[in-house]
């Protein structure tokens, strides 16, 4: 993926040491909210992308890695813009090294850190609703 992000971030950590620690059915239900919340985070950034053919929602995606408390969501490397939409860039024109020159900036459109954050609240409340049951 082009642009890839770990969820849940590094904030959760204290949580995920718990849920290891925790009975085999808590972590079962913890990964299983892992799971649905980077599927809605995915979700969430298809709709928050900007479109102009769709390619770059298209390239948005999730994956879980069972049993480990982790997903990724994240673009295509297919998509290899993606990066410059969510940060912003230079426009640069000119084609060689000394014809080139800055003409102006593309603001940022972000897309998939919003996503991720409003899906991170949404985990804490999850997790923290399975942790209480300690």
């Amino acid at each position: 993926m082009a642009v890839e992000i770990r969820f849940p971030p590094r904030e959760f950590d204290w949580a995920i040491q718990a849920l290891r620690r925790a009975s085999a059915d808590l972590r079962a239900e913890a990964d299983k909210l892992v799971g649905e919340t980077a599927q809605l985070a995915a979700e969430r950034a298809r709709q928050l992308a900007p479109v102009r053919t769709g390619r770059l929602r298209r390239g948005i995606g999730w994956k879980h890695d069972r049993g480990k408390l982790r997903a990724e969501v994240g673009v295509d490397r297919e998509v290899f813009y993606a990066p410059m939409v969510e940060f912003g860039h230079r426009l640069v024109r000119g084609r060689r090294k000394a014809e080139k020159r800055v003409v102006g900036h593309v603001e940022p459109r972000p897309f998939l850190r919003p996503a991720l954050e409003e899906a991170a609240e949404v985990l804490k409340a999850r997790l923290l609703s399975v942790l209480q049951r300690l």
